[in-house]
């Protein structure tokens, strides 16, 4: 009990894990798309500022002018092994070679001497920006410590132990590769952080349980994300077979509701908004449309988004010429006149498939509200389709007009706060709004119709 209450908590302060991840996958392919680039551009500066090097070492010895028993001592060697590494790292020593040399071949730090530990065995080291600086260094190097041998002490002397050459020069690595990709994993790590603070601070909702607490309106019911076919044709409408059961049934229960909700108030008019486009209302109006007449009784479905209409899209009616609901306000044409009948469905409806300016609807609204007066004697219900709220004010012109207005809230959409405000907005311009339902909901990672949509694809390669 105590896990599936902080299940609900988490849920309901926005820790959706499920949305969570379907929002970071969302957005994976943009993150990996410019990790890779990031990675290759950073490989390119690597190796532009700090290029591959080459190495080249040999090796000397120190060694006793004569075999007196004072210069054989360990100490002695260890003194005068110290003194001549310091002599070979000194200015002197590097600035005779840098002069033999040259700038160009010579570099910063380019030659170094280091004593082995209680040996008496110096190992002088070459880099260079090629194979031929590096060996030319060491060479020089080999050919002018003799220069500076008077600096120490008299009884010592060095003696070449092995001379530099061509073969045993190898590459210093500079990683580039290596850190490429450390930035590159770094900026998908930093993409899918981003992407996942963005979500859960973008005030949109991603569950059932979020939208109860936050929305101000009563909550009717939610519908599960429904793909359409496979060519992304086909309208999703409970008439249709390839509809799945469950969205008819949650469909069916939603009507219920409403039905109860408007027989209470005795409205006949049900207005369909949403704050944006493309958050299901068409769909849902259609939809609520076919299942009130399924029911027996008489129902008008009205579409009065005039900047994009698309009910007719969605039930694949025929609107003809003169039976535009646009030539409702651009001639005044009457309600007999616009009404035509679908045997199919059962249903009564006004449709058009024209943009109709703005200017002229508001100034002819009056032709609506006749055009209302008319279908309320005669129909049982008019379901009403309309523009989005937040995007055109149509839809305030024609709220007072309406008897109630239905909120189409698709999951992770919109904002909360532009939600809320738009249900204020329609209820000061004097449409209650009797409630809201949560469209296009996923409670997995993945959808089962992407699922099944990617199996087909596999199973259509055989």
């Amino acid at each position: 009990m105590a896990s599936e209450s902080k299940v609900l908590l988490n849920k309901t302060m926005g820790l959706d894990m499920p949305a969570i991840a379907r929002a970071a996958l969302r957005n994976l392919e943009i993150i990996l798309m410019l990790s890779i680039i990031l990675g290759f551009l950073s490989y390119v500066g690597i190796n532009q500022l700090l290029p591959v090097k080459y190495a080249a070492s040999s090796s000397v010895v120190v060694v006793a002018k004569d075999n007196s028993a004072q210069t054989l001592r360990e100490f002695q060697y260890n003194q005068a092994v110290a003194q001549y590494c310091g002599i070979l790292n000194s200015d002197i020593y590097l600035n005779i070679v840098k002069e033999r040399l040259g700038k160009n071949v010579y570099t910063k730090n380019c030659l170094i001497a280091e004593g082995a530990e209680n040996s008496n065995l110096i190992v002088l080291k070459a880099s260079g920006g090629t194979p031929e600086n590096a060996f030319k260094i060491m060479k020089e190097a080999i050919n002018s410590y003799k220069d500076v041998s008077a600096y120490a002490m008299e009884s010592y002397t060095l003696e070449t132990l092995s001379a530099p050459s061509a073969d045993q020069i190898e590459p210093i690595p500079n990683n580039a590769i290596l850190l490429s990709v450390g930035i590159s994993l770094l900026a998908v790590i930093t993409g899918i952080a981003a992407v996942i603070l963005f979500h859960v601070f973008n005030g949109k909702l991603d569950n059932e349980q979020q939208a109860k607490v936050k929305i101000d309106a009563d909550f009717v019911g939610s519908i599960r994300y429904e793909a359409k076919d496979h060519k992304g044709k086909d309208s999703i409408l409970v008439t249709k077979p390839s509809v799945s059961f469950a969205f008819t049934e949650n469909m069916k229960k939603i009507v219920t509701k409403l039905e109860y909700q408007l027989n209470k108030t005795n409205s006949k008019t049900l207005l369909l908004g949403s704050v944006l486009e493309n958050e299901g209302k068409s769909t849902l109006a259609a939809n609520i449309a076919l299942i009130l007449a399924q029911r027996e009784h008489k129902v008008l479905v009205l579409d009065l988004d005039l900047r994009r209409p698309a009910l007719h899209k969605v039930l694949g009616l025929p609107v003809l010429p003169d039976k535009q609901i646009g030539n409702c306000f651009e001639f005044g044409t009457g309600y007999k006149d616009l009404i035509s009948y679908d045997r199919r469905y059962n249903l009564h409806y006004i449709l058009g498939d024209k943009f109709i300016a703005g200017n002229n609807f508001i100034q002819k609204i009056g032709n609506l509200e006749a055009l209302l007066e008319e279908a309320k004697k005669e129909m049982d219900y008019i379901i009403i389709d309309s523009a989005p709220v937040g995007i055109i004010q149509d839809i305030e012109v024609i709220a007072g007009y309406m008897d109630s207005m239905l909120m189409v809230v698709r999951q992770e959409a919109s904002r909360v706060t532009m939600i809320n405000d738009s249900i204020d907005l329609m209820e000061s311009n004097g449409v209650p709004v009797i409630g809201f339902v949560l469209n296009g909901v996923k409670d997995k990672v993945c959808s089962r119709a992407k699922r099944q949509k990617s199996k087909e694809k596999r199973n259509s390669t055989y």
